[in-house]
This record gives C-alpha cells, structure tokens and sequence, in this order.
C-alpha cells in the first residue's frame, strides 16, 4: 500500500468520497440507495450496534469501507456480519482488505461476538485470498431471490441492505 493509513469511523460529511468505492463493488448502487444504506448504519436506532469503517490514506483518500452490524445468530451466538467490504483495485487491495479485515476482527471482539461473518456484493481473487489467510472458511449455503420494489419478483433495488 506504501505510506500511512489511519482506519476511521465513516462520517455523513465523507458519504460522497466513499461512493466511487461503493461503485467499484456495487456498480448498480445509485448514489441515493448509498446514502441512505450508510446513514441507517452510521446513525443506528438505539440498541442497534452497526457501523462504517473506513481506511484513509495518509493524503486524505480512501482506499477501501467496510459497513458491519452485530446480529444473533441461532447456531454461532453474537455475529458481526460485514455486508459490504469495497477496496479500491489502484492500489494494493489485498494489504487494503487485509487492514480492513482486521480492523473487522477488533471490532467484533469489542462487541464480545463468537463469530465474524463476512459477505460481499462481488467476488475479488485478492479479496478471496486475504479471507482464507486470515482464517475464513466458507460455511452453509447462501441464495437470494430479488422481490424488486413491489415485492413480486424481478430486479432487486439493491445489493446493499440493512436488516
């Protein structure tokens, strides 16, 4: 990656800096869904833990997001789940992912979470990579079927939800 990096909690003033990396990984994402997808995250409702991580480099871009939300789950307890890991491809996106990735970790266990689970809107070898090096195995199986906006079927609005 080359330079510093700081990983800092994603504010609603640098929503439309971090978009072109939500594009990089979501292309179909539209700046309005994005919006709203992150505020729901960064500004939870009380008793909803969640977030956006973001890793700025040291001339103020950034370079890759990762948004979470700790959740139950019935067979592995307290989850962290990362929904959307976006790295930028430029510039190293494997040491990118991988700071992310462990960025993700301590956050889990602030939250005291047994698991980390990690799904994302699109496949990237370096990305893949990084996941086994840091211990992801994959587990179960994971389909989606889009309702579209009126619930009948159809294109999904978004890759990107909270739930």
């Amino acid at each position: 990656m080359g330079g510093s990096f700081e990983l800092v909690p994603l504010r609603a003033s640098l929503l439309l800096q971090a978009y072109p990396l939500v594009r990089e990984a979501a292309p179909e994402v539209t700046l309005d869904q994005w919006r709203r997808y992150a505020r729901a995250l960064i500004r939870p409702p009380r008793g909803r833990q969640s977030g956006i991580v973001a890793l700025r480099c040291e001339n103020d871009y950034l370079r890759g997001l990762f948004s979470y939300r700790v959740v139950p789950d019935l067979v592995s307890g307290r989850t962290l789940v990362v929904d959307c890991l976006a790295v930028s491809t430029l510039f190293s996106p494997g040491e990118i992912a991988d700071a992310l990735l462990a960025e993700a970790e301590r956050i889990a266990r602030r939250h005291r979470c047994a698991t980390l689970r990690a799904a994302f809107p699109t496949r990237a070898e370096e990305i893949e990579e990084v996941l086994a090096r840091r211990g992801f195995d994959p587990c179960g199986s994971c389909r989606l079927k889009p309702l579209g906006p009126s619930g009948a079927g159809g294109k999904p609005r978004s890759v990107l939800s909270v739930v």
